[in-house]
């Protein structure tokens, strides 16, 4: 590949309109370099109302001059939406069955019984449901 090349294609990259989620995104990072103390808060104003009007991905590499550059976000994998759909699919039916018997149980067993179905099936999904959002 020749030089010439790849400098078209990061002149192509640059002229890349940006979305909202891009711009957004830019805010995003301006915060976090100002809380980590890398950039004044008269500098953070300035560089988020640039981001905010800029309207290519140039625009926003220019905003974001010495933190790094704009970073796109990983896209997750697709194994772990897989799992959590197929334990959810599976764990279901017993997180309904502890709803119901904790909600109308006949009797404190009942009650008691259901929270803890609720509790081994319920909580093991929320972790799932975390762990599979995660890039």
């Amino acid at each position: 590949m020749s030089g010439n090349t790849a400098a078209e294609r990061r002149a192509a990259a640059q002229a890349l309109l940006a979305s909202d989620a891009d711009r957004d995104r830019a805010v995003e990072q301006l915060a976090d370099a100002f809380s980590q103390g890398r950039i004044t808060s008269a500098e953070l104003g300035d560089r988020t109302g640039r981001a905010l009007a800029a309207r290519t991905h140039g625009d926003l590499d220019d905003v974001l001059d010495g933190l790094g550059g704009l970073t796109l976000p990983a896209g997750r994998h697709p194994v772990r939406t897989v799992l959590f759909w197929v334990a959810t699919v599976l764990l279901s039916p017993f997180v309904l069955l502890g709803t119901l018997l904790a909600l109308f149980g006949t009797d404190v067993g009942d009650h008691v019984g259901g929270l803890v179905f609720v509790a081994l099936t319920g909580a093991p999904l929320f972790g799932l449901w975390r762990w599979s959002r995660r890039s």
